[in-house]
C-alpha cells in the first residue's frame, strides 16, 4: 500500500491563514527593536553630553533655593520651596560668560544680579557682589600660576553651571568626566582634599536615560547620591534634560525609615537651551558692555595686586594680596565653609550639615530617655 506524500509547502489558503498573525508579531519585533534603538541613542547622545559639551550659544535655567535663603535644609522641606535663582551662559572650550539674573526676561537687556564671569579670549573679568568689577589678563606674567581670592570667587560663582553641563555631576569641571560603558570615574579636589567621584547611568528605557547614580569618595567620608531627570515634549534638543534633580541618599537609615532616606537637596530646569555648529566669536564672550552699561568700576589684578585705572588711564594700587590681611592668597577654611553653606547646590557642606543633624538626634534621644525615667 502506497504512503502518503507528506505536503512540503503551505497552501496558498494556510498563508493567508496565518499572515495576520504573522504581521503583529513582526511589527511587535520591529516597534520592540526601535525603541532599544532610540533608547541606545539617546543614551549614547546623554554620555556624550556630559563628556564633550556642544557649543552653547544661549542656556538659561533656573536654581531652586531654600525659601529664606540660607543652606539647604535636612528636614525635607527644600522640594517644597519655590524660590528659585536665574542665570544666563554662553560657553564654549576657549569662552565663558555666565550671568546671575534678576528673572529670566533680563536676557534681552545687560542687567546682572550681582554676579558676572567672563572669558573672552586673553580677557578674564569678575563681578562680585557689592559690584566690585575685575579684570586680569591671563597673558601677563605675574598672573600665571597665581591662586588669590578673585581666582578662587570666579571658580565657585560658575559652580551653578558646571552642575548643569555635567548634568547634576558635582564638583568636576566641565567635559571632563571620561566614560567606561555606562560608568565613569574621575578625580578631583574639594577645599584642598582628594576627591573621587564615581557614577552609573541607568539607560532608559525607551528613551534618555531617567536616573544617574553617584558616589563621593573624600578620605574620611563617602556619600552617595542619585540624579533623575525629566524631558519635556516636543523639543527641538535630546539634551540636556529639562528638569535635574539631585537627592542625597542617607545609607545610615535602616528600612524602618526607607522614606526619609531620600532628601531632595537640588533642582535645576532649563528654560531655554540653543547650541551652534560653529565656534562663536569670542566678542559674546566680552564683558565690557555690561560694564558700560551698568557703570561699573573697573579694577585690574596685576602683579600680585589690585589697580585701579584713573580717569586719564594711569593705573593706581589699591591694595596689594601680600598686605591685605582679608584678601588673602588662598581663602580660608572659614570662609569657604561660610560659602559652601550658602551657595551651590548639594556640597561639601553636607557633612557638616550630617555631623549636625546626627548631634541634634543624639540630643533628642537624650531628652527622650530623661523624659521617659
Amino acid at each position: 500500500m502506497a504512503k502518503s506524500k507528506r505536503k512540503l509547502k503551505p497552501s496558498l489558503r494556510e498563508i493567508l491563514r496565518f499572515a495576520p498573525v504573522l504581521a503583529v508579531t513582526v511589527g511587535a519585533f520591529t516597534d520592540r527593536a526601535t525603541s532599544a534603538d532610540s533608547a541606545n541613542l539617546a543614551l549614547e547622545e546623554f554620555k556624550n553630553f556630559i563628556s564633550h559639551p556642544p557649543v552653547i550659544s544661549n542656556l538659561v535655567f533656573q536654581q531652586k533655593v531654600p525659601m529664606g535663603g540660607g543652606a539647604r535644609p535636612l528636614d525635607g522641606s527644600f522640594a517644597h520651596s519655590t524660590s528659585f535663582e536665574y542665570f544666563q551662559a554662553r560657553w564654549q572650550t576657549n569662552g565663558l560668560l555666565f550671568r546671575k539674573l534678576t528673572a529670566p526676561s533680563d536676557v534681552t537687556n545687560l542687567a546682572v544680579a550681582g554676579e558676572l564671569v567672563s572669558w573672552s579670549g586673553h580677557e578674564h573679568a569678575l563681578l562680585e557682589r557689592g559690584e566690585r568689577f575685575t579684570t586680569w589678563d591671563d597673558r601677563d606674567p605675574t598672573v600665571a600660576g597665581k591662586t588669590v581670592s578673585i581666582f578662587y570667587t570666579s571658580e565657585w560663582l560658575q559652580d551653578p553651571l558646571r552642575q548643569v553641563l555635567n548634568l547634576g555631576i558635582m564638583f568636576v569641571g566641565i567635559g571632563s568626566v571620561r566614560w567606561d560603558g555606562n560608568r565613569f570615574h574621575v578625580e578631583s579636589k574639594v577645599d584642598g582634599q582628594r576627591l573621587l567621584v564615581s557614577g552609573e547611568v541607568m539607560p532608559g528605557v525607551d528613551g534618555p536615560p531617567r536616573e544617574m547614580t553617584v558616589c563621593y569618595a573624600l578620605p574620611h567620608r563617602t556619600n552617595y547620591y542619585a540624579l533623575r531627570y525629566g524631558y519635556g515634549p516636543a523639543r527641538s534638543y535630546s539634551m540636556p534634560p529639562t528638569v535635574i534633580t539631585n537627592f542625597w541618599i542617607r545609607k545610615d537609615l535602616g528600612k524602618e525609615k526607607a522614606a526619609e532616606a531620600e532628601l531632595d537637596l537640588d533642582e535645576w530646569r532649563i528654560l531655554d537651551f540653543q547650541s551652534a555648529n560653529n565656534p562663536l566669536a569670542q566678542e559674546v564672550f566680552a564683558a565690557a558692555e555690561f560694564a558700560r552699561q551698568n557703570g561699573w568700576q573697573g579694577h585690574i589684578y596685576t602683579n600680585n595686586a589690585i589697580y585701579d585705572r584713573t580717569t586719564n588711564g594711569v593705573l593706581q594700587l589699591a591694595y596689594s594680596f601680600t598686605t591685605a590681611p582679608n584678601l588673602s592668597n588662598k581663602p580660608t577654611r572659614t570662609l569657604r565653609t561660610v560659602f559652601y553653606g550658602a551657595w551651590g547646590g548639594m556640597n561639601i557642606a553636607i557633612i557638616a550639615l550630617m555631623a549636625r543633624a546626627k548631634e541634634a538626634k543624639k540630643q533628642q534621644t537624650k531628652n527622650e530617655r530623661k523624659s521617659a525615667l
